[in-house]
């Protein structure tokens, strides 16, 4: 019975809290900054709840039958592949990412997780956890890889979405809610796990392209970013210029530069 006891409070602190669905409607309402990683956690946040069975996502309207509206869209979007009715956990990541203008070459095209996580590891972006000997802290937008117990192949994936000295925190699509009526169906959960969890197999860290020049947080560059810009650094300019107007009469001149001269020998 003690040992039993002990090995249940172990889980307990080894696995997880989740987060409880909000609404059932699941629209991305996030509004891009430009920052990829930030971007594609925000977006992830938006879906935590979601439960497949029905494009709406409602638990009301759930059924252990795959289907999801993120399969949906890699079907008329990327490939008919059948996604709309296959495990998803890949085709959750990969619709977010679509939602914040990642490509394929940031995060590849493939719905098969072990693919995932070898594409990342071939190009020296992928970091064993903790758990696996690694010494690699992960990061906000990072990938984590999980691992069955027993076994160093990868089986599934979710995005990092938090980070603390203990504890690391993900969104995760196609797996089950953790307690009660719901937990028998496929949804996207909020999980979080200590560093050295023993299922934890590693991270990836996507190569991110941020759009620097995305002055007006809509996820694209272009000419009403250039105004932005250009009224903010005028603006900018305009206020160096009138720290000089030392008369205050309107304008900078030559009785300005005087009565500056006049301060600077005075000391």
């Amino acid at each position: 019975m003690k040992t039993t006891l002990c090995v249940l409070m172990s889980a307990l602190l080894l696995i997880t809290s989740w987060v409880y669905p909000v609404a059932a409607d699941f629209e991305n309402t996030h509004v891009l900054t430009g920052r990829r990683a930030d971007d594609l956690v925000a977006v992830a946040n938006t879906q935590v709840g979601y439960f497949e069975g029905s494009l709406s996502g409602s638990w009301e309207e759930h059924v252990s039958n795959n289907y999801q509206k993120y399969g949906v869209w890699y079907d008329e979007q990327v490939a008919n592949v059948n996604a709309a009715n296959s495990s998803w956990q890949c085709t959750f990541v990969l619709w977010c990412a679509d939602q914040v203008g990642i490509g394929f070459d940031t995060i590849p095209n493939t719905l098969y997780a072990p693919a995932m996580q070898a594409w990342f590891e071939e190009r020296g972006l992928y970091h064993l956890s903790q758990a696996n000997g690694g010494t690699y802290i992960p990061q906000v937008g990072d990938l984590v890889f999980f691992q069955n117990t027993g076994s160093d192949v990868v089986s599934s994936i979710g995005i990092v979405t938090e980070v603390t000295d203990t504890r690391v925190y993900m969104v995760q699509g196609n797996i089950n809610w953790p307690t009660g009526e719901m937990a028998e169906n496929g949804a996207v959960v909020g999980m979080n796990y200590v560093h050295h969890y023993s299922r934890l197999h590693g991270f990836a860290t996507p190569a991110y392209r941020d759009l620097c020049g995305d002055a007006n947080g809509d996820g694209q560059v272009d000419t009403t970013d250039a105004r932005v810009m250009l009224l903010s650094m005028l603006s900018e300019v305009s206020e160096r210029v009138w720290m000089y107007d030392v008369d205050l009469d309107g304008a900078v001149g030559t009785s300005d530069i005087r009565m500056l001269l006049m301060d600077a020998v005075n000391g």
